[in-house]
Formats: structure tokens, sequence, C-alpha cells
């Protein structure tokens, strides 16, 4: 690390700190108004948590205290919000997105934020499926001969699957991603 580099970086970080109050704030924010990337700030100090802890141990020494927001980040939305942010991409693009077609898409949520919520996309996808449904996704983590199965009890609104690499739906109510479409 050049001396130089990682003082214009800590400047900037303590910039933006500064514009929120000394509360943190996320990489989005530090793009959207430092004039250098939250990027750089990963390749300087290896993360942008350290980035973070080095910018609050600099703040220390002129006594000011880099406060910790008090809703998470991926807690800033509302399971509702992010559901509803979900489908409007997955009807937009007509199936499941993957990461590069959500990024793609314009999205007002990160992917990010899904994974980090829900631990993992595919878990997102499934709690997305639970929430339009009104149900609940149950996982044969004993993984059958075949690759899915797919038991609707109408009273219970439950749906069991197998292992899931290519989540396939079965039933109209809960088939949200399918499509004819070939691409």
């Amino acid at each position: 690390m050049t001396r130089s580099k990682e003082k214009k970086i800590i400047r900037e970080l303590e910039k933006v700190a500064e514009i929120f109050k000394y509360v943190e704030f996320g990489q989005r924010d530090f793009n959207r108004l430092g004039n250098i990337s939250a990027s750089t700030v990963k390749n300087e100090f290896g993360t942008w948590r350290n980035g973070l802890k080095i910018l609050k141990e600099h703040l220390r020494k002129k006594d000011l205290n880099l406060k910790p927001r008090k809703v998470p980040y991926n807690q800033t939305y509302s399971d509702k919000e992010l559901f509803k942010e979900m489908d409007r991409i997955w009807t937009q693009l007509k199936h499941r997105p993957s990461r590069n077609e959500w990024e793609l898409s314009y999205p007002k949520i990160s992917y990010g934020t899904y994974r980090h919520r829900f631990k993992g996309w595919q878990n997102a996808c499934l709690k997305f499926i639970e929430y339009k449904m009104g149900g609940t996704i149950l996982v044969d983590t004993a993984g059958s001969s075949e690759a899915y199965k797919h038991k609707s009890d109408k009273n219970s609104n439950k749906i069991v699957i197998g292992r899931f690499d290519n989540l396939q739906t079965l039933c109209q109510d809960c088939n949200l991603g399918k499509s004819d479409e070939i691409y």
C-alpha cells in the first residue's frame, strides 16, 4: 500500500461519513457520493468492512465516532418490498432471473441484499415462491432417485421437492418461473 493512496481513500471515506453524519454507509452510498469507487476501497484494504474499520480508527484519532446503522444493510427493505421487486423482474423476464439477468434489469434492490437476507439466491427464490403461493416449500434432503418430488396438500399448501439445482415447479399456481420462450 502506498501511504498517499491510503490517505486519499481515507479522506474520501471521511467525506462521505460526514455527509451521513458519521453513521455507517454502504458501498452503493459511497459510489454515489464519493469521487472514487468502493472497489478501490476493497482493493486497498481487502474488504469494504476493513475499509470502514480503518475509517473508524482514523476518526477516533479526531475524537469522532462512526456509529453503526440502526438497521442492518440487508434489513433496510421488508420482505414484501423485496418480493415486489423480485416479482417485477421475474415477470419482466418471464423466468427466474440469474445474477447477470438481475443486474442487467435495473433492479431497485441489489442481488447481494437478497443473497445476504436469505442466505443465498436459491433460498431467496424459494422464499419468493412461497410468498406468491401462500404456502411452504419443503426440501427433501434425502434426495430420491427422482430429481423432484411434488406433493400438494390442499389443506396445508405445502410442496415437497427433492434437490433443486434447476428448480421445476409442477403445478400451475406455483409455476412462476417456466417459460415457453427459447433463449
